[in-house]
C-alpha cells in the first residue's frame, strides 16, 4: 500500500474491496443452502458438548469453517479500520487473522469455483494491510 494515499483513496479503496467481497463472504458463512451454516455454528456455541457427536466433516462444515470466516472478517475489518485511522493494531491479532485466512484462502479459491474469485480482492487487500500493520516503524499499536 503506498504510505501516501489521501484519505479519500483509502476510503474509496477499502469500499471496492468490501463491495466485491461481500458475495464471498455471505455464501461462506450461510452457506449458500438451506442449511445455513452460520445458524448451525451459533447452535453449537451455545451447547459446545454436542461437538464431541460431529463427524469430521459435519465439524468442519458446521463449526470451524464459520468460525474462521468470522474471524477473518473481523481482522480484516479492524486492520482496515485501523490503516483508515492511521493506527497499527497489535500484531498478534494480525498473526491470528493470517493463521485462519491462509488455509481459508488456499481451500475457498478451488472449493467454491467460480464465487472464489470474489476472495481475490479481500487476499491482496489483507497481505497489503498486514504488511502495513507489520511494518517495523510503526509509531504505536
Amino acid at each position: 500500500m503506498k504510505n501516501n494515499m489521501s484519505d479519500e483513496e483509502k476510503v474509496g479503496t477499502s469500499l471496492l474491496v468490501w463491495l466485491t467481497t461481500v458475495p464471498f463472504f455471505y455464501v461462506a458463512l450461510t452457506g449458500g443452502g438451506p442449511k445455513r451454516n452460520i445458524y448451525i455454528f451459533f447452535e453449537h456455541l451455545t451447547n459446545l458438548s454436542h461437538l464431541s457427536e460431529l463427524t469430521s466433516n459435519q465439524l468442519f462444515e458446521e463449526f470451524y469453517w464459520p468460525l474462521s470466516v468470522c474471524i477473518c472478517i473481523l481482522v480484516l475489518f479492524a486492520m482496515n479500520i485501523g490503516w483508515l485511522l492511521d493506527k497499527r493494531i497489535h500484531p498478534i491479532i494480525v498473526c491470528i487473522g493470517s493463521i485462519c485466512g491462509i488455509p481459508l484462502s488456499v481451500l475457498a479459491i478451488p472449493l467454491t469455483f467460480g464465487l472464489g474469485l470474489f476472495l481475490i480482492p479481500a487476499i491482496w487487500f489483507a497481505c497489503s494491510l498486514a504488511m502495513w500493520h507489520l511494518d517495523r516503524k510503526s509509531k504505536n499499536i
